[in-house]
């Protein structure tokens, strides 16, 4: 209030002052938004408003900047509201600013028509017209001086002859579009069909007119175009009629392909550049570099809203997401939100465009060097690090994504081997390559996927006509990264991770042996089983401890036959281990020198002890049963049931 009181009188003076400096004029302007503007009624100062629209009119006559023209248009718009009493006085001023505007815009208009050539003065005298009505046009409702059918008519002949100088063209869009807007403003549920039919042919027709400045020669036409289709698309699109607007549906608006594939065609060559060192932003070189990266930031994010709201097809977002790991540092945040959105839309789809993303890379660079020797150029070497980034993208939760990681696997088996080589030839098929992209996406899947997919890859590759004896390389790679893990078996697509099976200290077997074992017992529909009881045979407590005394006290295993095994229980068919069951786990020795035969012998008449030593077992079976409850994952604590691990003897 007491600045209001204060600045009131002198703004005008202000004003006259720094009326032709345009840094200092656009800030003066915009004190007004911090103003209680009811003042000029209350305490009388209507000669200072007066004032005021005086000054504001000959700042809006002698500039053309944009800030200066914003800020007048803004300052104008807080004084014209109709609850103010002196509402009347302020909008007879704009109208008077306005008529000059249109009649001046007018007669330039007709001598741009009807000569096909202007000076230099008369060109600028139309642009600083056109762009003060656009930025008026901006703030206020001009639709009643009529000002956008000649506009329109100036678009068509600069699209049809290419006469009209660019300068003029960018804030002729700008108006047009604005007069749209303004006009859907008006639209009510009584609103006649005829004049939504209207409205929606003048929105085409405007459209079409930026479609065509797409081509243009000058990028900021092009950019301007761009910017103006993607905010009317998604103005224009299913989302109108959202929230209850049923009456909008005969405005919705949907691209056809032509102009889709345009939209991305300009992303590609205005958007996806080379990326430029920046610079420390020191000098005024940088600033503007910064200030063109912002740009196309926005025109990448009005491209990304009109994949999410349905106005492109979203198979679209492929343009986008292969560059997703070479543009990472200008646009990473952006592609990042449009994956994530795209994911929450259609998951499965969106996982298509990521693999249909890989595949365009991999076309396009065969295309330039050639299917040999692929593997060893940089750009292949970036689409692995895209295919990674990709495969980190379907989060933690594996299982909800295990279908469709299977689906890509499968996609991409069929796209590595859909075109063979030439009858005779030695080569390998050109897409083979693509097989070692697909390996990124190993670690996604559950045991028992990797082992169908080895199938389907070996089934897909008998269809191949005279493969070669030895294995091509990117088969072996792919192969390699869906071969199970030989000591750790993986975690079961159903319950919680298993904990390590322990044995009695003792070496243990072979790691092929127990990958073997571990496959014939694991399939990928596996459901729970009733536990199966299998008897155990249990040496006395005396020979145990001097076995692990014996084991305890030398380095290595020592000479004699080799460890034999004690007691075991497996899994048998599709049985899976669960809390009730009992954990099974080995326990092996080393045999003096006897035979398997006699130490079951000598333990089963050993009855004394049985009852102690089932005691001892029965408490180390209840320690494995925590271990199962735990919440940690088994790569915390190294430990699985499933798996031939040392069980140290002083626990019994």
């Amino acid at each position: 209030m007491k600045l209001a009181e204060h600045l009131i009188p002198l703004l005008p003076q202000l004003l006259a002052k720094f009326s032709a400096d345009a840094e200092n004029v656009a800030p003066l302007l915009q004190l007004l938004s911090y103003f209680d503007l009811s003042i000029y009624c209350t305490q009388r100062l209507e000669k200072h408003l007066e004032l005021l629209l005086q000054q504001l009119q000959e700042v809006v006559v002698k500039h053309v900047e944009p800030e200066v023209l914003e800020a007048a248009a803004h300052a104008l718009y807080l004084l014209c509201k109709p609850e103010f009493t002196f509402f009347s006085r302020v909008d007879f001023a704009r109208s008077q600013l306005v008529d000059f505007l249109t009649d001046r815009f007018q007669q330039e208009l007709d001598d741009l028509m009807q000569s096909s050539f202007l000076d230099e003065d008369e060109v600028y005298s139309l642009t600083a017209t056109l762009k003060r009505l656009s930025a008026f046009y901006n703030a206020h409702d001009l639709t009643r001086w009529e000002i956008s059918e000649p506009c329109s008519r100036l678009l068509r002949k600069a699209v049809d002859t290419g006469e009209v100088p660019h300068q003029v063209i960018l804030p002729a869009l700008t108006l047009v579009y604005f007069s749209i807007l303004w006009t859907v403003t008006h639209i009510s549920e009584s609103t006649s069909h005829k004049q939504l039919m209207s409205l929606k042919k003048r929105m085409v027709a405007f459209c079409e007119l930026c479609q065509s400045c797409l081509s243009d020669v000058d990028p900021e036409i092009q950019e301007q175009a761009f910017v103006l289709l993607s905010d009317l698309l998604l103005i224009f699109s299913p989302q109108m009629i959202v929230g209850g607007r049923d009456f909008l549906r005969p405005l919705v608006f949907f691209p056809e392909a032509t102009l889709q594939s345009e939209l991305a065609s300009f992303l590609m060559d205005h958007v996806f550049l080379q990326p430029g060192e920046l610079g420390n932003g020191q000098s005024q070189e940088d600033h503007v570099q910064i200030e063109l990266l912002h740009q196309r930031r926005r025109l990448l994010a009005g491209f990304c809203k009109l994949l999410l709201y349905g106005v492109l097809e979203l198979d679209a977002a492929s343009d986008v997401f292969k560059h997703y790991n070479k543009f990472y540092e200008d646009y990473g945040d952006i592609i990042k939100e449009t994956l994530t959105r795209a994911r929450q839309i259609d998951r499965c789809q969106c996982s298509r465009i990521l693999l249909l993303s890989l595949k365009q890379l991999y076309t396009e660079l065969i295309q330039e060097q050639g299917p040999q020797g692929l593997t060893e150029l940089p750009a292949f070497i970036e689409m692995r690090d895209l295919a990674r980034r990709f495969a980190l993208s379907f989060g933690p939760q594996q299982l909800h994504n295990r279908d469709l990681v299977v689906m890509l696997h499968k996609e991409g088996i069929k796209f590595s081997l859909s075109e063979l080589p030439p009858a005779g030839s030695s080569h390998e098929p050109p897409n083979l390559a693509f097989l070692e992209l697909l390996s990124e996406f190993s670690p996604r899947l559950f045991h028992q996927d990797k082992r169908l997919l080895l199938s389907y890859l070996e089934k897909c590759l008998q269809r191949v006509s005279k493969a070669p004896n030895h294995p091509w390389g990117p088969v072996t790679t792919y192969c390699h990264s869906l071969h199970p893990l030989e000591i750790t078996a993986e975690a079961s697509p159903r319950g919680p991770p298993h904990s390590k099976k322990r044995c009695v200290e003792g070496p243990c077997r072979p790691q092929e042996e127990e990958s073997s074992s571990q496959e014939e017992s694991l399939q990928l529909n596996s459901g729970p089983t009733t536990p199966t009881l299998t008897s155990t045979a249990v040496k006395r407590k005396q020979s145990l401890r001097t076995v692990g005394k014996k084991q305890k006290g030398r380095p290595g295993p020592g000479p004699g036959p080799g460890p034999e095994l004690i007691c075991s229980q497996q899994l048998l068919g599709t049985q899976r281990l669960k809390m009730s069951s009992a954990p099974c786990f080995q326990i092996r020795c080393d045999p003096s020198g006897s035979g398997l035969g006699k130490q079951l012998t000598r333990l089963s008449l050993m009855e004394e002890d049985e009852e102690e030593e089932l005691r001892l077992l029965d408490e180390e079976w209840q320690r494995g049963d925590k271990m199962l409850h735990s919440p940690s994952s088994p790569s915390e604590h190294g430990l699985d049931l499933l798996d031939t691990t040392e069980l140290n003897m002083e626990d019994f």
